[in-house]
């Protein structure tokens, strides 16, 4: 369906537009709005299999707004300090005003699981063990002893809960990697002040 925007008063089309047309900063008192380096990337990558196209699509607008990946979580001084990946492949630990508080969760998760998954692996390897270990000693009898069958049966369920442990971290840890690398790609300019000795950078108040 076609938007007749002739008929639309200027103030509606000027909302639309801010609606599905821009992205909005706010930094200070001041505004921005990062649209244009939105649609410089889509351009880039529709005609990134034609090099004579991208050639025309010119430089990148906004150029101080650069392209970060937010990486590890370091601590919190007010804002939280991270380490980040700048475009071009160079690290740096930066102080990042207005970091998504929902990224800033995330990346302290994963610093726990990393912990817990750690645990869980040693856990399912010594379980594993130790129901091997029970199912040879009931084997070395024609039939085992009761108590080594009962043995052997509840050092294997642990080996399986471990197991299943195990799993279930490494899956909540990949889940994890995927959502921070996508909430963590982020825009953000370097403000030149510094904070605890870390460069202030920020992402700006978003509004669209």
């Amino acid at each position: 369906m076609s938007l007749k925007t002739s008929c639309l008063p200027t103030f509606i089309l000027s909302c639309l537009f801010t609606a599905y047309g821009s992205d909005i900063r706010t930094i200070g008192q001041k505004q921005v709005d990062l649209q244009p380096i939105h649609d410089w990337k889509a351009a880039q990558a529709a005609n990134r299999s034609n090099a004579q196209a991208a050639r025309t699509i010119g430089e990148r607008p906004l150029p101080h707004w650069k392209d970060l990946a937010v990486e590890e979580y370091v601590k919190s001084v007010g804002d939280p300090i991270v380490v980040v990946t700048l475009a071009g492949g160079a690290t740096q630990t930066i102080l990042l005003h207005n970091c998504p508080a929902a990224l800033v969760a995330k990346l302290i998760r994963r610093q726990s699981l990393v912990e817990e998954l750690k645990s869980a692996k040693f856990n399912a390897s010594n379980a594993a063990a130790k129901a091997l270990e029970k199912e040879g000693k009931a084997s070395l009898s024609r039939r085992g002893s009761r108590k080594q069958r009962k043995e052997e049966a509840e050092a294997k369920a642990n080996a399986k809960l471990a197991e299943k442990n195990e799993k279930t971290l490494a899956g909540e840890m990949a889940t994890l990697n995927k959502a921070i690398a996508s909430e963590g790609s982020l825009l953000a300019m370097a403000t030149g002040a510094t904070y605890a000795g870390f460069p202030v950078w920020d992402t700006g108040i978003t509004s669209r």
